[in-house]
């Protein structure tokens, strides 16, 4: 969704004049994106809770907010970026990670803009540090340019450009190890099904 920054900067200066309908459009416009950066980071069960934390926390907030000294999406997503560092202190939550196939011949960029969405890579970028996760969903999740992102994350922007680098290649090399793992797997279970089991063996006619 193209967001109107006029528009935005208006509804911010009405919510920070404790006009709580503008607030409401605020959460509106930007819930998704916030819902999905938080569904990236947590456990399902507790997205739905860190995500209003976000909301509040940006209500109660909302007049150490000045237009033009970063985008009002940046100072969102570190809200955002705070509330789940939070979650992790409260509930030291561990992720399993699962398999996901790369394609070799594709760029690390393409790559990433193709398969975000998949549910694999969503456990897979679990496996990342915290930096490049953030930049990864940021990016290519969020849409936020370099800038916004380095406003968000507290750097530069030939940080974040390399940064960016770093983490594809990372993410890649670990969905390429799970594929492995999981083509070993697979062929140990198709030894398996072709050895004869037990019974058959006992019961086999000589």
């Amino acid at each position: 969704m193209k967001i109107n920054q006029t528009h935005i900067d208006r509804l911010i200066e009405e919510t920070q004049k404790g006009n709580t309908k503008a607030f409401g459009e605020v959460y509106d416009i930007y819930y998704g994106q916030i819902h999905k950066y938080v569904f990236y980071k947590v456990s399902p069960d507790h997205v739905d809770d860190v995500v209003g934390s976000v909301f509040i926390k940006a209500w109660t907030h909302i007049k150490k907010y000045r237009k033009g000294s970063f985008p009002f999406s940046s100072w969102l997503f570190r809200i955002a970026h705070n509330a789940v560092i939070d979650h992790y202190r409260t509930n030291k939550e561990f992720y399993e990670l699962e398999e996901k196939i790369a394609d070799e011949s594709m760029s690390p960029e393409l790559f990433a803009e193709k398969q975000l969405n998949s549910e694999r890579v969503h456990h897979a970028l679990r496996k990342l540090s915290g930096n490049y996760q953030e930049v990864i969903l940021l990016k290519y999740m969020q849409d936020l340019s370099n800038k916004e992102i380095a406003k968000a994350m507290k750097t530069n922007e030939t940080n974040v450009r390399t940064l960016q680098f770093r983490a594809l290649k990372k993410l890649r090399e670990v969905l390429e190890e799970q594929e492995r793992m999981t083509s070993q797997n697979l062929e140990k279970k198709s030894e398996s099904a072709q050895k004869p089991g037990l019974l058959r063996r006992l019961f086999a006619r000589s």
